[in-house]
């Protein structure tokens, strides 16, 4: 019986690519329902779905993570191919009629996936990862590299995939999970969209494209003749036409006209310029928001007279310019002009070994030269560059660079030109040394026209940026950052050194035309177009080429989320210091989110009022939230507190560990840290940090090492992003690093003990204080601390503000970086309980219609807890027994009240479509434990979760399934959050007072409950495969040959068969003999029939022959030997 493994490999091993200058900056819309904005493979998915090669099912998902089938890779292939498909006569004995029958036949035809020696093609089993690597490759004609073989636990050099393998992984086509590529896991559809994906932009046959060029005209005209024809045809300003090799282009008197190319890329063509299109050849890519591009990869152009400008897109990664090192020499002042990083610089201007061979997967990110004009004394070739080429009717010509590199060869001498420099050649003489270029040289890069046609370039390349697949942490930088860079440094050095600058405070009229008349333009801008990882509390910044003042729409100037009009914009503050527009956001920017700042037409004037601007919009994207990525890293998991978490619990629950601490006293909940590690704080105050440790096959709980602060606490610890641990202990607020050692401490100056720090968008440290006046009153405070400036009183990042007399609760901070509070005031002539909302300065959100700080009034309860907000920034506090829903702006919008059910007991916990889950205990009678799903808006706004008897719920925490996890006396439970009272299982501990299940990685959720004596920790996890076995071995096995003898193996969980691996089943007598053997699977029993005349013999399942229904687990594999005992 052959069955062939059929497992997903788990997401850990899934290696997220490195994204280049743009591939994040845009909000990538999914092909697919099922593809995640996150997904790792989300570009490669959609890119493959434009291109027509895979498509999805009827429903409109993917399934990125089912593995592929041969049936599927047949018909991928067969695309990726251009193969024709035909269904007629099949060869094989299992395809006639399949859907897929038609591809098959033309990849079979083709030698690329051939059936197995009975004549099956077995369509609908798995490929393998070693399998898909070896298939797919076969679309390409290059050759074998040499590239070594890492060193991998699960495949060696010997394996008959291991040069595939080593290509694959060298190339990026696919990952590795730590030491391990598991090469019999089957390959998923997400990563075979990976691996195609990139083979067919990194090879250089597979990714040959035609290069289409446009010839557009703005002012005059354009003549262009036709190739083979002879006719001219004569092009005026709003027409655009598409030219081919072998057209001849003139333009006319006082002409402008541009060639566009589709990355971008364009050249500026002055008046009287006569050129020919010679060769044209692009290249496909995949751009940063997953559609496919097509980049210049030869361009080479005859140039007979005239002059142009022109700028390249660029892959910025490793140069393969041939010559010596004298390539960047000069390059002046490159990392303040271009901005680039150390890497950049380092790879960018390395100059490799002439004639030495790169692999063809970096062939296409090779710093090469693209474009090569050809003119009467000489050759230029451009790799990657702004540049400008000039020929006058003598024939003198010259080569000069605004950005970037290129080399100009004549009378046998070639000559290399950096960033803002030029070489001037006269008629048949061999080019000196480039020499920096003259104010008026440069004066007509930086001309109206001309900047203005190289921003517009710049923006249109970065809209088309390539995906860029990277092995290190840094990123290119913004095409447009770059140019716009340059082009301040080019207008820097073509003034006098008297002409006032940016940063000049002067406001007189003179100014305004230091570059010129006219309308003010935009030179730069802070942050970049298409910029990503722009800090929550930048304040934007648009440089005009001038002095500017306000016009009179300066007012609708607007910053919107996602896109224009899509929401409500932004509240903003604009103003405006010399030649600056600042645009100031009210409180944090969302994190991970498209911003675009939209500047009206007339918004902006020149100071002397001579001219207004023109209309301009761009985007950026903000960065993640500056917290760490660990499993559950604060208490409520996350700075909202949600209790949803993007892992989940075991489908098969078992106990991995219970851990009894006798003497600690741990009243907060659990962290679930870097590397599985588990930080808690117990009332003494001590930090602690253990690991999970197998020996002699269990499992158990291991202190690692501790911290000990001074005074008491009873709160839960928050981890950064950098792995400090935050936690609060007497008075005091400390940082400890990942080696148990203290960073710093805070001495806040009252009580702190009870206070569970919240990290804020930019790192902020929120807490919150209990501090005692003169007069022994108790005032509540919230704090913000500056975690790289902590002690420094004059620092902005550090404040404090006094909320009220009473006591003050853990601070929650919305998706917007809101902070929000709730108290329990003291105050006879207030409402005890309270809610307030901080901006990240410390100013009241909330105000009156005199500006005055307000709250929201929620009860007479003093009795409540931490709040907690939703995704759609709703704040949540249960008060007076009623579960209250505030709006962002301070209003009470709904409310829920548990009086039919009990008494609410914990915080909700939200899930990221906004239902609200509840614990409630009725302690009347028999005490009933509840938990409640509120559905804000729809019909079925209540929803009884789960009900049972003689149980008290702790706080429940969500799994990424929309599994509700929640505690009792001595149980976990784990129910369907979608339906009613849908238990999916229950698990009896030794944890009694949980205060929230922690769900971890890995399907494990962890328990923390201070009891007597002190405190029990306990690990849920999925269990292990394990099976009983019927009949009893040991009273031998006995086949008559007229009925099969039936061997059962009942596992502890439903399990299903693999089909990839070709191992089977089998049964040997001790002599030798083998019989046949039949399986079959029943929900939790792997059922075998055994045919033949025996009494003994011994029963082998190899491993990987079943899996669970998740396929996260693999059998191991057994021989069971049927020998009647003496």
């Amino acid at each position: 019986m052959k069955k062939s493994l059929s497992r997903v490999l788990p997401l850990f091993i899934v290696a997220m690519c490195l994204l280049g200058a743009s591939a994040a900056q845009a909000a990538v819309t999914p092909a697919f329902t099922d593809v995640a904005p996150g997904n790792s493979n989300i570009l490669f998915i959609n890119y493959l779905s434009s291109r027509g090669i895979i498509g999805g099912f009827p429903d409109g998902t993917y399934r990125p993570g089912e593995g592929l089938t041969r049936a599927e890779a047949a018909v991928v292939l067969a695309k990726a191919a251009g193969l024709t498909q035909s269904e007629g006569t099949s060869v094989f004995n299992d395809v006639g009629g399949h859907w897929a029958a038609g591809a098959i036949n033309a990849v079979s035809s083709a030698g690329m996936l051939m059936g197995d020696p009975d004549g099956n093609f077995r369509p609908d089993d798995m490929i393998s990862r070693a399998e898909g690597i070896t298939l797919f490759l076969r679309l390409s004609k290059q050759p074998d590299s040499g590239v070594a073989l890492p060193r991998l636990e699960d495949i060696s050099g010997g394996h008959w995939a291991a040069r595939p393998v080593a290509i694959g992984l060298a190339a990026g086509m696919v990952t590795q999970g730590g030491n391990n590529f598991f090469p019999d896991s089957s390959l998923s559809r997400g990563d075979m969209a990976r691996m195609l994906g990139v083979l067919l932009t990194k090879d250089p046959d597979l990714s040959r494209t035609a290069l289409k060029i446009t010839l557009k005209v703005t002012a005059g005209t354009a003549g262009v003749t036709r190739v083979g024809s002879g006719e001219t045809e004569e092009i005026v300003p709003g027409d655009g036409v598409q030219v081919t090799p072998g057209d001849i282009i003139k333009t006319g008197p006082g002409s402008i006209a541009q060639l566009v190319l589709p990355d971008g890329s364009g050249m500026l063509l002055e008046e009287g310029a006569e050129l020919t299109v010679k060769e044209a050849r692009g290249r496909s890519y995949i751009t940063a928001g997953g559609k496919p591009g097509v980049a210049v990869d030869w361009l080479n152009i005859d140039m007979d007279k005239g002059g142009m400008f022109g700028t390249l897109a660029k892959n910025y990664h490793k140069s393969t310019a041939a010559g010596d090192s004298t390539a960047a020499s000069g390059i002046r002042n490159l990392p303040s002009v271009a901005g680039l990083s150390a890497w950049n610089i380092g790879e960018l201007l390395a100059v490799g070994e002439t004639g030495t061979e790169v692999p063809w997967w970096e062939s296409s990110s090779q710093q090469a030269v693209r474009v090569q004009v050809d003119m009467p004394w000489g050759v230029a070739g451009v790799r990657g560059t702004t540049w400008r080429i000039a020929l006058d009717d003598e024939g003198d010509a010259s080569f000069s660079i605004l950005e970037g590199e290129g080399e100009l060869t004549a009378g046998g001498a070639t000559q290399n030109v950096g960033q803002l420099q030029v070489v001037n050649v006269p008629y048949g003489v061999a080019p000196g040394q480039a020499t920096a270029m003259s104010p008026e040289e440069i004066k007509t890069f930086v001309q109206e026209a001309v900047k203005q046609w190289l921003q517009e370039r710049a923006e249109d390349m970065q809209a088309n940026s390539q995906l860029q697949v990277q092995l290190d942490e840094s990123a290119p930088p913004s095409i447009v950052e770059i140019i716009n860079q340059a082009i301040e440094e080019a207008v820097r050095e073509s003034q006098p050194a008297t002409t006032t600058t940016n940063n000049s405070s002067s406001n007189n009229d003179d100014d305004d035309d230091s570059t010129g008349a006219g309308s003010p333009y935009i030179t730069s801008k802070y942050p970049g177009v298409g910029a990503v990882d722009v800090p929550v509390d930048t304040t934007i910044k648009v440089y005009f080429d001038g002095t500017v003042t306000q016009g009179g729409n300066f007012g609708l100037i607007k910053l919107y989320v996602n896109s224009v009009g899509e929401t409500e914009s932004k509240k903003v503050i604009a103003s405006i210091k010399d030649n600056c527009l600042l645009v100031d956001p009210e409180g944090y920017l969302l994190c991970e989110t498209q911003y675009t700042l939209t500047i009206p037409a007339g918004a902006v004037q020149k100071l002397s009022g001579n001219g207004v601007n023109t209309a301009y919009e761009y985007s950026f994207t903000t960065s993640p939230w500056q917290m760490s990525d660990a499993p559950w890293t604060m208490y409520g998991h996350d700075p909202q507190r949600s209790g949803q978490s993007r892992y989940s619990g075991p489908d098969c629950p078992g106990i991995k560990w219970e851990e009894c601490m006798e003497g600690r006293y741990v009243y907060g909940t659990p962290l679930v840290g870097p590397g599985g590690l588990i930080y808690m704080v117990d009332d003494s105050g001590e930090l602690s940090v253990s690991e999970e440790v197998y020996e002699e096959g269990e499992y158990y709980l291991s202190l690692a090492q501790s911290f000990s602060g001074e005074g008491s606490s009873y709160s839960t610890p928050a981890i950064g992003k950098d792995g400090t641990v935050y936690y609060c202990a007497g008075e005091t607020l400390y940082a400890v690093n990942a080696d148990m050692e203290e960073a710093w401490s805070l001495d806040v100056g009252g009580n702190v003990s009870e206070s569970s720090p919240v990290i804020g968008p930019d790192g902020t440290i929120y807490i919150v204080a209990e501090i005692y006046d003169d007069s022994e009153n108790q005032y509540g405070y919230l704090l913000a601390v500056d975690p790289d400036n902590p002690e420094d009183p004059e620092n902005p990042g550090n404040w404090r503000i006094k909320l009220g007399q009473g006591d003050i609760f853990s601070p929650a901070v919305g998706p917007d970086g809101t902070v929000y509070v709730a108290m329990a005031v003291w105050d006879s002539q207030s409402v005890p309980g309270q809610l307030f909302a901080v901006n990240n300065d410390g100013s009241s959100i909330w105000q009156d219609i005199d500006g005055n700080p307000v709250s929201v009034m929620l009860g007479n309860d003093e009795y409540f807890d931490t709040p907690v907000v939703g995704p759609d920034g709703t704040i949540y506090v249960v008060c007076d027994g009623i579960l209250k829903a505030v709006s962002p702006q301070g209003e009470i919008e709904w409310t829920w009240d548990s009086e039919e059910y009990g008494e609410i007991t914990g915080l909700p916990a939200v899930d990221g479509d906004g239902a609200v889950y509840l614990s409630v205990t009725n302690y009347e009678g028999m005490q009933f434990g509840y938990i409640c799903k509120i559905v804000p808006g729809s019909e079925d706004d209540e929803v009884i979760i789960a009900a049972k008897d003689y149980t008290s719920f702790s706080t429940p925490a969500i799994g990424s399934d929309g599994t509700v996890y929640a505690a009792s006396e001595g149980n976990l439970w784990a129910f369907d959050g979608q339906g009613a009272d849908e238990q999916k299982w229950v698990i009896e501990t030794i944890s009694h007072n949980v205060l929230q299940p922690v769900i971890g990685d890995n399907d494990t959720i962890y328990l923390c409950s201070a009891e007597d004596g002190g405190t029990v920790m306990t690990a849920i996890w999925e269990t292990p495969l394990s099976f009983e076995v019927y009949p009893d071995p040991q009273y031998g096995l006995y086949g008559d040959g007229s009925e099969p003898a039936v061997v059962t193996l009942t596992f502890n969980k439903d399990i299903k068969e693999n089909t990839v691996i070709d191992d089977e089943i089998t049964f040997n007598t001790l002599d030798g003999s083998v019989y046949d053997v039949v399986g079959a699977i029943y929900g939790d029993e792997l059922v075998i029939s055994i045919y033949g005349n025996f009494y003994e013999g011994s029963l082998s399942i190899p491993v990987g022959f079943v899996t669970n229904m998740s396929g996260t687990q693999i059998f191991e594999g057994c021989t069971i030997p049927f020998i009647p005992e003496c």
